[in-house]
């Protein structure tokens, strides 16, 4: 039974029971009969089988027992040391543990293993003339043991465990390649694959892209939803993929991207990208593109606007700024002047006094000593009189210099927050 490449039929033809998986010991082929006393025979063995564990081999012919039963494959064939000339296999459902018995279909182009139950990918190393591979929805955590697979056109890695992509630098022919619906955290090991066509990396854990798809000049189909990517400046970045004609952010097979739920992403991404025929599966025209570009220049211009009128505006803060800050210097300049005069007054008045009890004629010699006391007393209180008010006039005189400075101080930091926030 010969299969188209890509066909997916096969797994369902051959034999009722489709890609399930037949109980241990059944010897059931393609095309064959059974009589009632080989069903005997078979349910005898069975129940033996199910006492004693099978052995590599056993089980490795088993797989291959499925793998001929559900592609329409005479396994007759491998007995007769013959070697099967089909280039498709599937397999699907089966609950396959591993991946063997790859040697019997060296002719193999295209490989397709879907929902078993591996947990590696391994003994692929024979199939030198692969060029597409399908391994989705199985238990595989790491890419590997496919580096002797030269011809690789079209990976399909789906579904699975995997969390890092690795071991792909030997691919240089691969054109497709499918990370999706896995626990990828970065973007990386991506550069040695020159003729990358179609990269999805939807549904996984990746939060920046940077440059690491520079080297990737060739992509043209590039989905990325589902991951937790929330900056356009990030977006940006891609404008260096020039041969990129879709680009999906928001498919609607997954679930949004953080970014692509922004007011402006779709203005922006078509502004920087004006190539792209596609965005999130729709349709680019030529007009969706030059209104984006319209947008942009009206944006471009009304921020201008903006920017010129911030600075008009600082340059008329900072001059009243200038003008306020010489009137706080004048003002504590006039009060110390004042202060000053005043000063000088009582000084002279002072000094009069001083003056006026020299000049006061002597008093009787009786009353000498009592007279002597009370101008004593007098000169003393005048004395401390005049340090006080000359302390209060220097108290005063700072007071009023430390006031102009704080004054302007708070002035100054008054107007700052106005000026960033402008």
């Amino acid at each position: 039974m010969s299969l188209s490449n890509g066909s997916l039929s096969g797994s369902l033809s051959g034999s009722s029971s489709g890609g399930l998986l037949r109980p241990s010991g059944s010897t059931m082929e393609t095309g064959g009969t059974i009589s009632g006393q080989q069903t005997g025979s078979l349910i005898g063995s069975t129940s033996q089988s199910a006492t004693k564990p099978k052995s590599m081999k056993e089980e490795e012919d088993e797989i291959l027992r499925e793998i001929c039963s559900v592609n329409g494959l005479n396994y007759n064939k491998i007995e007769n040391g013959e070697v099967f000339t089909c280039t498709v296999l599937e397999m699907f459902f089966s609950g396959m543990p591993r991946i063997v018995a790859m040697r019997h279909f060296p002719n193999v182009t295209c490989l397709t293993v879907v929902d078993q139950q591996i947990q590696k990918i391994e003994g692929l190393s024979c199939l030198t003339n692969l060029k597409e591979l399908w391994i989705s929805e199985t238990e595989v955590k790491r890419i590997e043991s496919i580096g002797a697979l030269k011809k690789l056109q079209k990976l399909y890695l789906f579904c699975n465990k995997i969390s890092k992509i690795e071991n792909l630098d030997h691919l240089v022919d691969l054109e497709v390649l499918w990370l999706n619906s896995n626990s990828i955290v970065h973007i990386e090991n991506l550069s040695s694959l020159c003729k990358l066509r179609e990269l999805n990396l939807a549904q996984n854990c990746i939060t920046k892209i940077g440059h690491t798809l520079d080297a990737n000049q060739s992509v043209e189909d590039l989905n990325l939803s589902g991951n937790s990517i929330s900056s356009l400046r990030d977006l940006t970045h891609l404008m260096r993929l020039s041969k990129l004609k879709s680009l999906s952010m928001k498919d609607p097979n997954y679930s949004p991207a953080p970014v692509s739920l922004l007011c402006n992403y779709s203005t922006h991404v078509l502004y920087h990208m004006p190539h792209l025929a596609t965005l999130d599966t729709y349709d680019v025209s030529k007009s969706i593109v030059d209104m984006a570009e319209t947008t942009v220049m009206k944006k471009k211009m009304y921020y201008n606007m903006r920017v010129k009128t911030v600075r008009r505006n600082m340059v008329d803060i900072l001059s009243k700024m200038e003008i306020y800050k010489q009137r706080l210097h004048e003002f504590p300049r006039e009060r110390i002047r004042a202060l000053a005069s005043a000063i000088k007054e009582v000084r002279s008045e002072l000094e009069e006094m001083h003056d006026f009890n020299i000049l006061v004629p002597v008093r009787k010699a009786s009353n000498s000593s009592n007279d002597e006391e009370e101008e004593q007393e007098e000169e003393d209180a005048e004395l401390v009189l005049t340090v006080e008010i000359e302390n209060q006039v220097t108290k005063c005189c700072l007071t009023l210099s430390l006031t102009s400075n704080c004054m302007y101080t708070a002035c100054l930091c008054s107007a700052l927050p106005q000026q960033n926030d402008l």
